[in-house]
């Protein structure tokens, strides 16, 4: 390329980034049938019978009308979406019922191995002497009253 004094360089190089946006737009509008829709249009335009009077809000009537299947998976989702939302607090109390049920059995399966500890005949019936025994180190507790496991349960859970 021969000499040219900076400005120039500047205008030319605008000047052909002007030409490559504008080929790579028309390339764009091609690809994507935007060409074939304006078309379709100005040939609806053609077969009316009493030419359009209005011609502008005739391309917002054509347009308008069209509706992109898009926006229909769009309301779909969006359906789907309040939906989902409108079962969360339902959900999340499912879910505390379930956190307390899990505690609830912990508990009583922790009862429950006790119970099968202090119990080492297995007879099911757990005497209150052997256990008041076992827990205070004393062996002068008289009084010896049976309980079955329920009871026990029932016992340990109200501490």
């Amino acid at each position: 390329m021969e000499y040219l004094p900076e400005k120039k360089k500047n205008l030319l190089m605008l000047q052909e980034e002007k030409r490559e946006k504008l080929t790579k737009f028309r390339e764009y509008i091609a690809d994507n049938d935007v060409v074939q829709v304006f078309v379709k249009f100005l040939l609806s335009i053609r077969k009316e019978t009493p030419w359009v009077e209005d011609p502008l809000q005739y391309l917002h009537d054509y347009f308008g009308n069209y509706r992109d299947p898009a926006w229909d998976q769009f309301e779909n989702i969006q359906q789907e979406n309040e939906e989902m939302t409108a079962k969360i607090p339902e959900l999340e109390e499912k879910i505390n019922s379930l956190r307390n049920e899990i505690v609830f059995a912990k508990k009583l399966t922790r009862a429950y191995n006790t119970y099968k500890t202090l119990d080492v005949d297995g007879t099911n019936q757990l005497g209150t002497k052997f256990m008041i025994s076992k827990l205070s180190g004393n062996n002068k507790f008289d009084t010896d009253t049976k309980m079955t496991m329920k009871q026990f349960y029932h016992l340990v859970a109200s501490f």
